[in-house]
């Protein structure tokens, strides 16, 4: 059993060990790549055992996520709407929303990608 005061080297230890094998990984793959490749990656490995993923995620917490501002409809719209009355109150079917292509085809972006290199 790890002692207390060491749990926070153990948890660098074990995350940089899984990172620099990794790279290893990532090295075999990129072997027919010019050598400044595989040396960036084994720098960034490197750079991993020095610097603990705990400190990352504390200087992360001392930004603070700004949420967008909440969108106002025009008042041209609101008073369309009241001067418009029953016309649209006919229920009209639910539109189908959207489906959000976005993930999709960054997804296959980034495929091509990692089949091209």
């Amino acid at each position: 059993m790890i002692p207390e005061a060491f749990t926070p080297l153990a948890v660098h230890l074990w995350q940089s060990t899984l990172f620099a094998a990794g790279a290893g990984l990532l090295t075999l793959a990129l072997r027919r790549n010019q050598a400044r490749v595989r040396y960036w990656l084994w720098l960034a490995a490197s750079y991993k055992f020095l610097l603990p993923f705990s400190w990352l995620v504390s200087v992360g917490h001392q930004f603070e996520w700004r949420s967008a501002p909440a969108i106002v409809p025009p008042v041209f719209s609101a008073v369309t709407d009241m001067v418009s009355g029953p016309v649209f109150l006919a229920s009209f079917p639910a539109a189908k929303p959207a489906p959000d292509h976005l993930p999709v085809l960054l997804f296959v972006i980034w495929r091509f990608g990692l089949a091209a290199s």
